[in-house]
């Protein structure tokens, strides 16, 4: 058995409304604070940072766009998802 501490869980959290006055990003924002205080390394994306091309469900995923967010899911041993609710 090893003695060695585990190392810190790697969390993306995606934010993933558009709207500059959005609430699901603060409270992304909120998770991401509560999980660095956790020992947790959180990395926040916003997708507001990125020029996405328009969804196709087939060739908008091969754009360069993309890499980086494919990255930050791979990379993660958990995601949270910050999403809009629209009522």
């Amino acid at each position: 058995m090893s003695n060695s501490t585990p190392r810190p869980l790697k969390i993306t959290i995606l934010s993933c409304s558009l709207d500059p006055e959005s609430r699901s990003r603060d409270l992304g924002r909120e998770a991401e604070r509560y999980l660095e205080a956790q020992g947790c390394i959180p990395q926040f994306v916003d997708l507001r940072d990125f020029r996405l091309p328009d969804f196709d469900n087939s060739a908008c995923y091969r754009d360069p766009a993309y890499i980086p967010l494919h990255q930050a899911v791979r990379d993660a041993d958990g995601i949270v998802l910050a999403v809009p609710i629209y009522n």
